[in-house]
């Protein structure tokens, strides 16, 4: 039933021991005001903990059929800010690059495919300079993470409206061009719940010859229903318009329940197995790679495998 579709979760996985580690601002500033050594001693530790975290993931992912896997943007805690030492440091230390080196290995060994999904304080359409300057910071982060550790996506929504949706559009565009080619060629844009819908991400993506993750739930909280755009075959128009984005990549899309109905923006624990049918209708045969994104993380997904044996 799967037709060579991978699926997997994000971040946080609920079966195994494994936790990821933070590290806060506060507390780095607070150790370097001390002693500079002791600093980046915890934020070393911190990343390889996580590192080796992910690495421990990666078996058993291919034991229980789990093909995907969204890394933390936290496991480096504080690498994308510029105005921290630790910025620069993290990348030269032999460590942590022999560790991700590691999961590069082990994701291939398992295959497995990773991705990172920068929040939403990761604005590039700001009409803040100092909210630009730090989402490149973050991506560029980000980047060279997935050139370390094998990761193929930088999955990212296009930003706010501020007033202008034209303009917004035409910012990310715009300040897209200020990106590295390595952080360029990894980045995918996501249609979001409210404010871009996926013509919107298609418009963006065409300028800039990038793929789009779609993301089924979102477009059913927000499209172009009600508008002069809209048509009956929205939805499967719309899909196949995002894996057209991918041209010789595998696709990657997302896929939730709403809580209380299919416009609830709010996410449910588990995922619907009507929901996870409609994309592999949608896909019409193409090989996809499904994120599902539930509240219960893996515990979804290996109930969705479990469901889609029975």
């Amino acid at each position: 039933m799967l037709n060579n579709t991978r699926i997997g979760y994000a971040c946080v996985n609920l079966t195994l021991p494994v936790k990821q580690r933070k590290l806060t601002k506060t507390k780095y500033l607070s150790l370097l005001q001390s002693d500079e050594k002791e600093a980046f001693a915890a934020a070393k530790a911190v990343s390889l903990g996580n590192i080796r975290g992910y690495q421990r993931l990666l078996p058993w992912h291919e034991e229980m059929g789990i093909g995907l896997l969204r890394i933390s943007s936290d496991t480096i805690p504080l690498a994308g800010c510029i105005d921290l030492p630790w910025s620069t440091e993290w990348h030269q230390d032999l460590a942590i690059l022999r560790e991700l080196q590691e999961l590069r290995r082990l994701s291939q060994k398992h295959q497995i495919r990773l991705s990172v999904h920068p929040g939403q304080y990761t604005v590039l359409n700001s009409p803040n300079e100092t909210v630009v300057m730090a989402a490149l910071a973050e991506l560029e982060y980000h980047g060279l993470l997935c050139e370390l550790s094998g990761i193929t996506d930088i999955i990212l929504h296009i930003g706010g409206v501020y007033g202008d949706k034209r303009s917004a559009k035409e910012r990310f565009v715009q300040n897209f061009s200020r990106l590295s080619p390595l952080a360029q060629k990894l980045l995918r844009i996501e249609n979001d719940d409210k404010t871009f819908h996926a013509q919107d991400a298609f418009d963006v993506a065409n300028s800039l010859g990038i793929p789009v993750v779609f993301d089924l739930h979102h477009h059913r909280c927000h499209n172009l229903a009600g508008t002069s755009e809209w048509k009956e075959n929205g939805m499967t128009e719309a899909f196949q318009t995002a894996l057209g984005t991918w041209g010789d990549k595998r696709p990657k899309i997302h896929v939730s329940t709403g809580r209380t109905g299919e416009t609830d923006r709010n996410h449910a624990d588990y995922l619907s197995l009507i929901d996870f049918q409609t994309a592999l209708e949608l896909s019409q045969g193409t090989a996809c790679d499904i994120m599902v994104e539930s509240k219960a993380k893996d515990l979804a997904v290996l109930q969705l495998l479990k469901q889609l044996c029975s």
